[in-house]
Parts: structure tokens; C-alpha cells; sequence
């Protein structure tokens, strides 16, 4: 069993960041991330609320912060970032489980964010890759003379919306409530671009 002085469970933004703090004040620290790392900010379209950054692109602001945590000082802290998912967590016996390896540890910081929500819509598994889309940045290029149906109604769906807009014969926008959650500023662009946005359909 592998020991480690901390293990952060999850490699998003804010596992990342912490990883900075633990490692600055001397703890050997190891990250476990199972799918990639960055979270969901490293496939945003665009950032627009990370501090420093008024408005980057998630795969490059997240690799940034990859950088600073894994190269070795002075230019970044050492940490480690692994590609394995943490099967088991005993927080009493700190002791955690992966598919490749069991590692016991002196502290445990989930950071494990969000994954990204499915409609369960009949098809919606089976055609991904074929016309459902949970990556506009990666597969926008495939919209491109198409009529486009995004669903949903946060700042991420937003900027989906407005990067397939660039590519897609026509962009549609649904949502189930009366208004988004997006920041306004997004809400008006989408609005500017001839984006069509339905509210109240699920």
C-alpha cells in the first residue's frame, strides 16, 4: 500500500488549487483524477469568472494551472496528478481505492465537481458522436450548414450555443424554466447573434 501525506480526490479547478496550498506548505501530495484533468473548465468554450483571466479558453487556462502544480519548484510546487478513479474512500482509516492501486494517507480533500448532466432522452446514449454533442468546443465543426437544438440554461450551455452559432445554419436554444441561469451579458449576446431561445419546454 502506497502512503502519501495527502491525496486530493479529483483534478478540476478546485483540486487543483488546493494542490498548490498542500504541496507550497511541504505535504507530498497527490492527485487522483479518473476522467480529465481540469474538470470542466478544460472543455469550456470560454472562462469568464477566473480571477486574472477576464475571458480565456478552459483548455488552455486549465493546463496552465497543470503546469503550476506538477513542475517542480521554483517554476511549479511538484505535485502529482494520476489517471485513476478512486473506487473507495475510507475517510476513518484514510485509506483509498483505485482500479490500479490502494494508497493510505495522512489527510483526503474530495474535490470531485461535476459531470455532465444527460436529458435521458430515447437515442441520446447511442447517437453520441453521431449528432449528440456534450463537447461543443471539440465537435463543432460537424454543425456546420445543420439546424443545432442545445438544451439547457447555464453560462455552459450559453457559450455552446454561441460557438455552434458560428458553424450552424440555425442555433435553438430550449430550456425548462421561465429564465436562465446564465449571466445576462451571455443571455444578451445569444439574443444579439439570432440565437432562438424557448423557455418553458422540457
Amino acid at each position: 500500500m502506497e502512503m502519501r501525506d495527502i491525496i486530493i480526490v479529483g483534478g478540476g479547478p478546485a483540486g487543483l488549487s488546493a494542490a498548490i496550498f498542500t504541496s507550497l506548505d511541504g505535504w507530498d501530495t497527490l492527485i487522483l483524477e479518473g476522467n480529465w484533468v481540469g474538470g470542466q473548465a478544460a472543455i469550456a468554450y470560454t472562462v469568464m469568472n477566473y480571477p486574472g483571466f477576464p475571458l480565456d479558453d478552459g483548455a488552455i487556462l486549465m493546463e496552465n494551472l497543470k503546469k503550476q502544480v506538477t513542475s517542480p519548484p521554483p517554476k511549479g510546487t511538484g505535485a502529482e496528478i494520476r489517471q485513476e478513479e478512486a473506487m473507495k474512500i475510507d475517510t476513518e482509516e484514510k485509506v483509498i481505492i483505485t482500479e490500479k492501486n490502494r494508497y493510505r494517507t495522512k489527510a483526503i480533500i474530495l474535490a470531485t465537481g461535476s459531470n455532465m448532466q444527460k436529458i435521458g432522452v430515447p437515442g441520446e446514449k447511442q447517437f453520441v458522436g453521431k449528432g449528440v454533442s456534450y463537447y461543443a468546443k471539440r465537435d463543432y465543426e460537424k454543425f456546420s450548414g445543420k439546424r443545432v437544438l442545445v438544451v439547457g440554461g447555464g453560462n455552459t450551455t450559453a457559450k455552446s450555443a454561441l460557438l455552434a452559432n458560428t458553424k450552424a445554419e440555425k442555433v435553438f436554444l430550449i430550456h425548462r424554466r421561465d429564465s436562465m441561469r446564465a449571466y445576462p451579458p451571455m443571455i444578451k449576446r445569444l439574443q444579439k447573434e439570432g440565437v432562438d431561445i424557448w423557455y418553458n419546454i422540457e
